[in-house]
């Protein structure tokens, strides 16, 4: 029996981001997406059934699996292949917030020198389902950035490449520096990799990329890091869970837990429970 289609498609905007990220998912879709196009950067992944995208007088198939990247103001159209539909996720992603990810870039160089608007590449495609799917639980804006920044690269790698090389020497070393400063004293601050960028005077893709080598953590893995060092000084002076998530930068008590437990593998309560008052010295852990 043919599945039925269910035309069944959300958008909501990533609140972190300023209105500058929209995501959507469409679940069982058979509308035709006629002639268009988008002022953003179009990242698409069909998870269930077919697409057909066309574009520069091209049509390109895309079966479950398959990637799309569409530079803004690109004239194209998209059909379901499949009487059930397809089903997708999109992100679209303002030109400006790219460019400030990889300034000292050109448009072109950054973004727009399109060798191919379709891949198939597993570890791509779960790494964007991955991503699309935490965008939608709202995460610190430096995880979301590093997020984004991670499959922005690796999509314009694939589709366009990124071929400017940058150097890393003493300079840069300072950089991080200051950068892992500022990072233990501002712990609780919803810092953006874009505001890390102006401690470091480095773009945020250099940064990025020069911290994660030097100290062997991106920014977001450092910066949680020693907010769950701080978390466990607060959880041992018997401050409520909900004070010490508020206390340490996270979103929320649930999203402590969850960061705290990923990383300890208890739950802070459980953790608690574990020490005594005086254990803790967390000063020479942080550098």
């Amino acid at each position: 029996m043919t599945p039925k289609a269910e035309n069944w498609i959300k958008f909501w905007c990533a609140p972190q981001f300023e209105g500058r990220v929209e995501l959507s998912r469409g679940i069982g879709v058979t509308h035709v997406h006629r002639w268009h196009w988008h002022e953003e950067v179009q990242i698409s992944a069909i998870e269930a059934g077919s697409d057909a995208l066309s574009f520069r007088g091209t049509s390109y198939p895309m079966p479950p699996g398959s990637l799309s990247f569409m530079p803004p103001g690109e004239v194209h159209s998209n059909r379901h292949s499949t009487p059930a539909g397809c089903t997708y996720r999109n992100l679209n992603v303002r030109p400006e917030l790219v460019l400030r990810a990889f300034r000292g870039l050109t448009l072109k160089e950054a973004t727009f020198s399109l060798r191919q608007p379709v891949l198939m590449n597993p570890v791509l495609f779960q790494r964007f389902i991955a991503t699309h799917a935490r965008l939608e639980e709202h995460p610190s804006r430096l995880a979301s950035d590093v997020l984004l920044l991670r499959l922005m690269e690796e999509m314009l790698r694939g589709t366009s490449g990124i071929r400017r090389a940058e150097g890393y020497g003493r300079e840069e070393r300072l950089a991080v520096r200051r950068v892992r400063e500022y990072l233990v004293q501002a712990y609780d601050e919803n810092a953006s990799l874009e505001d890390l960028a102006k401690v470091a005077n480095l773009s945020p893709y250099h940064l990025h990329r020069v911290f994660t080598r030097e100290v062997g953590l991106s920014p977001h893995a450092f910066q949680t890091q020693v907010r769950l060092c701080r978390a466990k000084i607060l959880l041992n002076e018997g401050k409520p869970l909900h004070e010490v998530a508020a206390e340490t930068g996270f979103a929320d008590q649930s999203h402590f837990t969850r960061e705290f437990k990923r990383t300890v593998g208890l739950t802070p309560g459980a953790y608690r429970s574990q020490q005594s008052p005086s254990f803790f010295e967390v000063d020479a852990a942080l550098g």
